[in-house]
Formats: C-alpha cells, sequence, structure tokens
C-alpha cells in the first residue's frame, strides 16, 4: 500500500514532463526588446494590446482592438501591420481582420486580430499597428488567422 502515492507522484510527474515537452515554445519578440511596436490610434479605435510572437521562421502578431464609446458605425474593420526594417526600410506589409464585427453597438468588449507572417524579423525592427473601419483590404500580403 506504500507504494500506491509513490506511484501517483511518479506518474503525475511524467504526465507534466509529457505536456511541458510537447508545448509550442514561443518567444515574445516585444517584451525581449527584439522589436518595438507602435500602435496608432485612430478616431473610432485604439489598438489595446500586441503581441508579437516568435514561432519556428514565422512570427504571429496578435492583439485587442477596442473601439471608442461614441463609434456607432459597424464594428467591421481590420487591423494594418507594417513591419520596418532597423534601416527604416519597410520589411512587409499586412492586414488582419478583426473579429465579433456583429456586436450590439452598446457592447464594448475588445475584439481579437491575429496574423501569422513567414518570416524572421531582424532585431531592432519596428511592428507599426493601427486599426481601421471596413473591411479587409484585397491587396494584403499575407493571410489572416481569423
Amino acid at each position: 500500500m506504500k507504494s500506491k502515492p509513490f506511484f501517483s507522484i511518479i506518474m503525475l510527474l511524467a504526465f507534466s514532463i509529457f505536456i511541458t515537452g510537447c508545448a509550442t515554445t514561443q518567444t515574445d519578440l516585444a517584451k525581449n526588446g527584439i522589436v518595438t511596436v507602435t500602435r496608432l490610434s485612430s478616431n473610432h479605435a485604439r489598438i489595446h494590446t500586441t503581441h508579437v510572437s516568435k514561432r519556428n521562421d514565422s512570427v504571429r502578431i496578435s492583439g485587442h482592438v477596442k473601439f471608442a464609446n461614441s463609434f456607432r458605425a459597424s464594428r467591421q474593420g481590420h487591423v494594418d501591420i507594417t513591419i520596418i526594417n532597423p534601416d527604416s526600410s519597410i520589411l512587409t506589409k499586412t492586414t488582419a481582420a478583426t473579429r465579433h464585427a456583429h456586436r450590439p453597438r452598446n457592447d464594448n468588449r475588445p475584439s481579437p486580430y491575429s496574423v501569422t507572417i513567414p518570416l524572421v524579423i531582424p532585431k531592432g525592427s519596428e511592428i507599426q499597428v493601427i486599426y481601421h473601419a471596413g473591411g479587409v483590404k484585397p491587396e494584403c500580403t499575407h493571410a489572416t488567422d481569423y
């Protein structure tokens, strides 16, 4: 009977090692100071949060858009994302659609956005994000996650 608690502890330890070993590792580039994020405001909304995560040979840019209380139009829109090299040249531009566009007007929860770009961002780069009302622009260079 004494071996039962020992066996349970060993199984719990093995399970936790298995789970953490199988999880994908992500590096937050903005928190680590590798890139800077510039959140540009518009009249209707502001970029509430932005996360920049490295996943293997790609980068995921995600966050939330918070709308102004006075914004009464449709909340369908997109986030323009521009990645600028340390030498001030534009590396890429893309667009991410916002989700939950058809909410009641008195519902002021932030709307999420996300895009994954197959790109390795150089250290010292700047990522600019801004919300625009209206649908996703057809000339975007990368597909959105939503």
